[in-house]
């Protein structure tokens, strides 16, 4: 038994499918036909699905089961003719080509061989925008680095590579009504966004401006599919009402129908026909406007030598002020790096002390908070 989740943008005609079991995850983008729809079964089929009539413009999901079928195969059928176009999902116009050229062009011709080519110089040619240098990064022509880089994805081999020196408008690289579903937690928000064609998912942190930041990773989406799956499970309750309502309905009806009966309704007890219709906003993600700046990234470098496991590490780390509230907390050491030898290891971080700069020109942060960590490693038997 498995189901996939379909979230459809109606003006381009991107779609994103994904699908997950307990080992591996699967995440794809299909391009459909027009007028955008999402994809209808064939006669026969033993997949059941959930999803509304597009009748405006917006950004929308589905859900589509199945007792015998894993979510590869349920995909497999359910996009049957759908050209995949995951790895460039972007729309881009001819003119937003050639700004992309005459910019990689300019790049290559004034890169220092000795200095570092920030975000700032670059902007002030007219055609390296904040969206062109963000479109030229995702396409991996360039490298971004720099306290303010997260809107693009992690540096690997490029060779021409671009400090991002100063913070980035969120409306410069996204559309004015790109925040998808905003809901706000306990530390800030959180909305999705299509961004590079992409579905990420965003989270802002709670201070005098408002710091959004990438909480999916840019460039590797297929690891995201966890973390989108859950967010829509968290907020759409029909999601998690028509997964609810196949499971109860394993146990309670026969596992296969015929096609007529492939869609269920918000009144279903377990999948079977209904004449009820869905409500356009039940499958519907509200787009907010995109406000707001990207991004503060926190950075933090460690080297750890392989010595005895009892060692003393010196550890300085740039974080926005409140990314730690706990002043003194076991840890481990991201993930497996304390793991010296056989034996695994914890860590007491304690902080000694934080200087926050705050730029005296303007209202936005500095961020240039060095906090000294110092970690002690200890035996995990040793630890009670």
């Amino acid at each position: 038994m498995s189901c996939v989740i379909a979230i459809l943008m109606s003006i381009t005609g991107r779609m994103v499918i994904l699908g997950e079991d307990s080992v591996s995850t699967s995440y794809d983008v299909y391009e459909t036909s027009y007028p955008a729809k999402f994809p209808q079964l064939r006669p026969g089929s033993d997949i059941f699905h959930h999803h509304p009539t597009i009748t405006t413009a917006g950004t929308y999901h589905a859900s589509y089961c199945s007792y015998e079928k894993n979510y590869a195969l349920i995909i497999d059928e359910i996009t049957v003719g759908l050209p995949k176009i995951t790895r460039y999902p972007m729309v881009s116009s001819n003119r937003d080509a050639e700004a992309e050229t005459r910019c990689l062009h300019y790049i290559k011709s004034n890169y220092p061989l000795d200095s570092t080519l920030t975000i700032s110089d670059l902007k002030k040619t007219p055609y390296c925008t904040t969206r062109v240098i963000a479109s030229l990064a995702f396409k991996r022509f360039i490298g971004v680095d720099g306290y303010y880089s997260c809107f693009a994805p992690f540096i690997e081999d490029q060779f021409f590579r671009i400090t991002a020196d100063e913070p980035i408008p969120v409306e410069d690289i996204l559309s004015d009504d790109a925040l998808l579903h905003v809901r706000r937690e306990r530390t800030g928000h959180e909305a999705l966004t299509w961004y590079q064609g992409h579905l990420h998912l965003l989270r802002s942190l709670n201070s005098s401006r408002t710091w959004w930041y990438p909480a999916s990773k840019i460039g590797a989406e297929d690891e995201n599919v966890r973390m989108i799956m859950n967010f829509m499970r968290r907020h759409f309750p029909q999601i998690r009402d028509v997964e609810a309502k196949f499971i109860d309905g394993r146990n309670k009806g026969p596992k296969k129908k015929s096609a007529s009966h492939h869609e269920f309704s918000d009144t279903d007890q377990e999948p079977k026909s209904s004449t009820n219709e869905l409500k356009l906003n039940d499958n519907m993600l509200v787009a907010s406007r995109a406000e707001g700046w990207f991004c503060f990234k926190a950075h933090a470098t460690i080297s750890l030598s392989r010595v005895s496991t009892n060692l003393h590490q010196i550890q300085s780390i740039s974080r926005p002020p409140k990314v730690f509230a706990k002043a003194n907390e076991q840890i481990p050491l991201f993930g497996r790096a304390s793991n010296h030898g056989r034996k695994s290891a914890k860590l007491m971080r304690s902080i000694l002390y934080s200087d926050v700069v705050q730029n005296s020109k303007s209202n936005t942060p500095n961020f240039n908070t060095q906090l000294h960590v110092s970690y002690v490693s200890h035996r995990v038997n040793d630890i009670t």
